[in-house]
């Protein structure tokens, strides 16, 4: 969306970098995040909650944990990754595990 957003900025030398961004196409895509989450929400909910393995309070606790150590680590060493991955490898590594 970034990208998007940067490409639709209209710039020209000596423009203002605050006053002359496009806002729309962030707005755009905020609203297919909503409603992707609205409708499709619960779907990736009972997939990573259950269909991947079973999980326990604890086994939950853990696949956070390990989500917050990598996403916190790759932030410290400016990677950019993905929170939705992240979680799932943590979920699949808590599976592995037991």
């Amino acid at each position: 969306l970034m990208q998007i957003n940067a490409q639709l900025s209209p710039r020209r030398a000596g423009d203002d970098a605050e006053g002359a961004e496009v806002k729309w196409p962030l707005l755009l895509g905020v609203c297919a995040f909503v409603a992707g989450d609205l409708v499709l929400g619960w779907r990736v909910i009972a997939t990573v909650g259950s269909k991947i393995t079973d999980m326990t309070p604890s086994r939950a606790f853990a696949a956070q944990m390990g989500t917050v150590v990598a996403l916190t680590s790759a932030t410290l060493v400016s990677l950019p990754v993905s929170s939705s991955e992240c979680i799932v490898g943590s979920v699949i590594g808590v599976g592995l595990a037991k």
